[in-house]
């Protein structure tokens, strides 16, 4: 029963929801007229401003390589045997479904305020060691 609901439901989705890309679009749209209204600028200067290909997408691959290499670096001390043991002890604790969730929230938050890397990586693998 829950399979055939589950099933229609992804009928459903499939048939009405738009494509992802249709949202990128519409949305680039939205901010390029929320960037003429509220900066000031005309619109020339916000197409010139996004389109800026000697100093703007430059940036971006700065940032987005700094957003990779943390991601890189906190699953490396996540897999590490310090974090291997806290992971296990943590998860020990873990005997209800409610407790799980709990401890998986709180633990992945805390350590998202040291790193959000090793937040996201240390949450996965809690859940994965809570699940066995």
């Amino acid at each position: 029963m829950l399979k055939r609901f589950t099933n229609a439901c992804v009928k459903l989705v499939d048939k009405y929801l738009p494509d992802p890309f249709l949202f990128a679009i519409v949305l680039t749209v939205v901010c390029y007229v929320l960037a003429v209204v509220f900066t000031g600028n005309s619109p020339l200067d916000v197409l010139a401003a996004w389109g800026d290909f000697k100093n703007g997408i430059w940036n971006l691959l700065k940032f987005s390589m700094q957003t990779s290499m943390i991601v890189v670096f906190g699953s490396a001390l996540a897999k590490t045997k310090a974090f291997t043991k806290l992971i296990n002890k943590v998860a020990s604790y873990a005997t209800t479904n409610t407790k799980a969730i709990i401890i998986i929230t709180v633990f992945s938050g805390i350590i998202s305020w040291l790193n959000y890397g090793l937040g996201l990586i240390c949450g996965a693998l809690l859940g994965k060691a809570i699940a066995k």
